[in-house]
């Protein structure tokens, strides 16, 4: 029985394939580790310091068109949760916590309706209850009636698994304004380690 095996490369005798261990060993590969051409895992692969894939993402959309009142920023009532693996939804404040440290793309998309010539339909983003970042301040040139659609993408270093996102609009329309359910909604990904 050998303990240590050293080697500069390993060469299949014959078939087309070589196995390392059996059934229930445990394989710790030290150092980097560099995988040329296809590979087929079957099982489960743990890592510390690197995620693989997007292992948490969520998206909400609004159960029914969300009225506001002109000259208020105002949060949005998101009402029905589509994607959720790993992440808190508190359908009471509508509010999400991801819930792990990590970068996260957060997506915030609105849709109104009927705004007048050179108004405003404002998005941003609050973190744990404050305004965090403009997604964008648009002023409608076009003609009056235009209908007003925003995306705002953003990305945020997550410090603690506490922290939590909100979305808010403003309008200063001359009359009410509204985020339309069937446009409308609010996503959020981890794309990283910090």
């Amino acid at each position: 029985m050998v303990s240590q095996l050293k080697v500069n490369e390993i060469i299949k005798q014959s078939g087309s394939s070589i196995s390392i261990g059996e059934s229930g060993d445990t394989i710790n590969l030290a150092g980097t580790t560099n995988i040329t051409g296809n590979t087929a895992i079957t099982g489960t692969i743990s890592s510390t310091g690197t995620t693989f894939g997007i292992s948490k993402y969520f998206l909400i959309h609004l159960s029914g068109d969300f009225s506001f009142n002109t000259g208020n920023w105002t949060k949005v009532q998101w009402g029905s949760v589509q994607h959720n693996t790993g992440m808190t939804w508190d359908s009471s404040n509508y509010r999400l916590t991801p819930g792990a440290t990590g970068i996260y793309q957060f997506i915030n998309h609105c849709a109104g309706e009927g705004i007048d010539n050179e108004k405003e339909y404002d998005v941003q983003m609050y973190r744990n209850g404050s305004s965090a970042m403009f997604g964008n301040k648009y002023w409608y040139s076009a003609k009056t009636g235009s209908h007003p659609m925003v995306t705002a993408t953003y990305f945020f270093k997550v410090t603690s698994a506490t922290d939590y996102f909100e979305t808010y609009v403003y309008t200063n329309n001359s009359t009410n304004e509204h985020v339309a359910a069937n446009q409308s909604y609010f996503s959020c990904m981890k794309v990283g380690d910090i």
